[in-house]
């Protein structure tokens, strides 16, 4: 745009609104599907069970799976999870309104945020001076172009992560939802927010998921490792 104003008000707005479209997305459709998820795994941990030994079963590898520790593991993992919420009630409260003050951080955060972006050039500009004032002149244009670089890499690893991480969940989700896999949402969040982690994090992503899907068919397992590799 000819006004250099008029176009940086309408970029922040943008950015802005592009901001709660992701966090309403999260907050009203991903969040709640993954607790339903886990609440249906935890339900119906006993039948996933006795798929996985009947499976084990036909297969001639029962012998090799102490389904009866499996069980004793499983519904011990339950009655902590529920005497961690019934004896942690204070604790739970208390959680509750540290996530309140949380919210309001985040809320002066956003507005603030505005009036960064808005004072982007003068921002830029101060700090132009600070570097000025503290480095000598004959390092001043090495420091800079260093300063420059280092932007650029960090701001480029973010931002492609992100988008790597988007891809690897919405291919998988896709993936699983073809092959007609149980829990499509919570496997693929787990997969995408995985990929975050460096070297690692695709590995950490694949076993969540097989763990997941192995209780309940665990051909699935087997072929949503094959897809993940």
């Amino acid at each position: 745009m000819r006004k250099k104003r008029t176009g940086r008000v309408l970029s922040v707005i943008l950015s802005l609104i592009v901001l709660l479209i992701l966090i309403s997305f999260l907050v009203f459709i991903v969040i709640p599907q993954l607790f339903v998820s886990i609440q249906t795994l935890a339900g119906n941990l006993e039948g996933y069970i006795e798929s996985l030994e009947e499976f084990a079963v036909q297969w001639n590898i029962s012998q090799y799976i102490d389904f009866e520790n499996l069980r004793e593991i499983s519904e011990d993992v339950l009655r902590q999870a529920m005497n961690y919420v019934t004896t942690n009630i204070e604790s739970i409260a208390n959680t509750t309104v540290s996530i309140g003050r949380t919210l309001l951080n985040w809320v002066l955060g956003f507005i603030l945020s505005i009036y960064l972006l808005m004072a982007k050039d003068r921002i830029r500009t101060g700090f132009r001076y600070i570097v000025k004032s503290l480095v000598p002149d004959r390092y001043y244009p090495r420091t800079v172009d260093f300063l420059k670089k280092a932007d650029a890499i960090l701001v480029r690893y973010i931002v492609y992560s992100l988008i790597d991480a988007g891809i690897i969940g919405v291919v998988n989700a896709v993936f699983m939802g073809i092959m007609r896999m149980p829990y499509t949402g919570l496997v693929s969040m787990a997969v995408a927010v995985s990929n975050l982690i460096p070297t690692f994090g695709p590995v950490v992503g694949a076993l969540i998921g097989a763990v997941i899907l192995v209780l309940v068919r665990p051909v699935d397992a087997l072929i949503f490792l094959i897809f993940t590799l």
